[in-house]
């Protein structure tokens, strides 16, 4: 942000930046001024708005483009309630490519639709699970859970690998009759 331009010059050249032409760009800084509630500030200079009208400042130029990509880390932080809710809505009818790094888990459950988690237990994988946050929680418990039972069943036994060591082999069926 450039605190000495005003919201209204700001906004202009980062369209302007984008390629857009004046009519698209006077319609789409319309629309995100009242979408992000920025009348009030819009013809002042940007260093004597508030932080939670800064937020929203940075917000409105990210959108103005229609990006078809979005890269958005920590999105939730220092956000007002007002300009959260703008947020949310405006990322549920993106239809772009949305890629958020966040700790705000009620902000993924409503936006995403994957989690990739990366890094799994000392790995260095990149991991998809399909659904929101709940989801992928509710499958990586399953997936411990899993894996602890395995674990804990190789313990009982030290030194056995496989179940013919245990009893013998019995690779062909039994007849109820043995």
């Amino acid at each position: 942000l450039f605190d000495g331009m005003s919201v209204r010059a700001f906004l202009e050249f980062c369209g302007r930046a984008h390629g857009l032409d004046e009519s698209t760009l006077a319609l789409r800084i319309q629309a995100l001024v009242e979408r992000c509630d920025l009348s009030l500030v819009f013809d002042r200079r940007i260093g004597t708005c508030s932080k939670g009208y800064r937020r929203r400042i940075s917000l409105a130029a990210a959108l103005l483009h229609d990006p078809r990509v979005l890269l958005l880390d920590e999105p939730t932080n220092d956000l007002d309630i007002f300009t959260l809710a703008v947020l949310e809505e405006f990322l549920i009818d993106f239809t772009g490519c949305l890629l958020v790094v966040s700790h705000d888990r009620y902000f993924m459950d409503k936006i995403v639709e994957h989690v990739w988690s990366i890094g799994e237990s000392g790995s260095t994988s990149i991991r998809d699970y399909p659904g929101n946050y709940t989801q992928y929680r509710l499958s990586r418990k399953e997936q411990l859970a899993l894996s602890n039972r395995e674990t804990s069943i190789s313990s009982k036994a030290p030194g056995l690998t496989n179940s013919s060591e245990i009893k013998g082999d019995y690779t062909e069926k039994l007849s109820y009759k043995e």
